[in-house]
This record gives C-alpha cells, structure tokens and sequence, in this order.
C-alpha cells in the first residue's frame, strides 16, 4: 500500500461512498472526519475487507500514512485523529468484539452500561434504561408500524417519494423523541430488532408511496400536460415526463411515466 498524496500527478482513488456510509452508520464517523482520509488512495483490498466489517487493514494502512515523514504535519494529524477514533469506536460498537458480544449474549448489559454510555449525561443514561424496558416489551411489527407511521405523517416530504436522507433524518429524531439517546449503546437483541424494524418501515414507506402514485397518477397526467403547455412542448415522452417530476421534486416509478404517457396519449 503506498500513499499517494504527495505524488500530485497520480489519480487518487478515495473510498467508495457506500464504504463511507457504512462508516457512519457502523463506526459513527461523521462526513467531515471521514474526508480526512479522501486525498489518500483506498486500495481494492481494503475495500472488501470494509465490506466484510474488518478494518485492520485499513488501521495498518493509516499507520504508514502517520509514519510517512515526507508528508505534511497537519495531514498526519488529521490521519492519526481519524485513525484512533476508528480503533476505539471499533472496540465501542464493532460486532467483533468478543467481550462486548458476551456482554448482550448474557443480557448484562447494565453491568458494562457506564463503559458504553461514559460520554452521556446522567439524563440522558436514565432516558435511555427506560426507553430501552419499554421497547423490550414491543414486537418487532408494532415497532415498525410505529417508525413507518411516524415517518409518514411527519416528514410529509418522504410522500412525494422515498428519499433516504429525509428517512435518516426521520428515524434519528423518532429515536430521539422516544429515549433513545444512542442505537448503539442498546443490547444486542434489541439492537438487532431496531436495524430490523428500520429496514422493514423503509419498505413499507416504499409500499405506502406505490398507492399514492396509484391514487395520484390522473392528477399528475394532468398538471404534466398543463407544464407541457407553458414550455410550449406538444410531443409525450418518457424524457419530458421524467423532468416534470423532477422539477415537481416528485421521485416516482418507471412504472408510473410510462402510466403518465399512456393517459396523455388518450
């Protein structure tokens, strides 16, 4: 593995996006450290051992960039922060660790609690004992009835389509609104029936926006030819109706232009 960086004539390949969302939804980096690392080279290799939740290679790779005398200070800095927070929060919340994984297995999870809480407020820990009993007792089709009905009346913008931002956004603060101050510092039982209540309600938010193009779809015809007549535009295609939704910030279905054409034609 070679650095790259102070080699200004060689194509930096970063890491690929959905490795960098797995780091923020696995390890909790934030987007701002995560770019420390993007003028450096991410090699294939690395790349599949990310996907396959093991980092060491990556750990050692950053070591070299720290230990690379002919690159700038502040760079090997911002290495050796980003690279430290990757080992301890590996050990906080990586599913690899053995003692963290005995610990949710033994369902003692108040014993190691201080360690997994240790940068809340005292409130916050209580918020958190007490949301983590109440959803103990909810079935993992209550809870996602719950996060789908929440998203959908609340974030009214995730009707005009499924939008994972906007559904990121809605769970973070679901979650928030409810005590549970982190996902991740919940036993393992609980945190595997959250991540699968969550995936459950995005595809129902999935399901509830395929009705609304059903029921809405005459309605859309209509305003798309009333937009056609003010761009002066008398021909249908799949390519001006996919650019009114898209000016109308409305993500439908391929299935849905081609209904839209179909009605237009009539």
């Amino acid at each position: 593995m070679r650095h790259v960086a102070c080699n200004k004539n060689k194509k930096i390949t970063p890491m690929k996006i959905e490795h960098k969302i797995k780091l923020i939804e696995s390890l909790l980096f934030t987007p701002e450290e995560i770019s420390i690392i993007d003028e450096f080279t991410i090699t294939e290799r690395i790349e599949k051992n990310i996907e396959n939740d093991d980092y060491d290679s990556l750990i050692k790779y950053l070591e070299e960039i720290i230990s690379n005398e002919t690159i700038d200070d502040d760079t090997r800095l911002k290495v050796a922060y980003f690279n430290s927070k990757l080992k301890r929060n590996r050990m906080i919340f990586g599913d690899d660790d053995d003692d963290y994984k005995q610990d949710d297995d033994d369902g003692d999870f108040d014993k190691n609690e201080d360690y997994y809480m240790y940068n809340h407020s005292e409130e916050e820990r209580t918020k958190q004992r007490e949301a983590i009993e109440k959803f103990k007792t909810i079935s993992e089709e209550e809870l996602t009835e719950m996060i789908h009905n929440y998203t959908w009346g609340k974030f009214k913008k995730i009707q005009d389509g499924f939008d994972r931002s906007i559904y990121s956004d809605a769970k973070n603060k679901f979650w928030s609104e409810n005590g549970i101050v982190s996902k991740w510092d919940t036993p393992e039982n609980l945190r595997e029936k959250i991540r699968e209540s969550e995936n459950l309600a995005q595809n129902r938010l999935k399901e509830s926006f395929r009705k609304v193009e059903e029921e809405k779809v005459e309605i859309w015809t209509d305003n798309y030819l009333k937009w056609l007549q003010k761009q002066g535009i008398n021909k249908y295609t799949k390519q001006n109706i996919k650019q009114y939704f898209k000016e109308a910030a409305i993500k439908v279905s391929d299935t849905t232009v081609e209904k839209v054409k179909i009605l237009a034609n009539n």
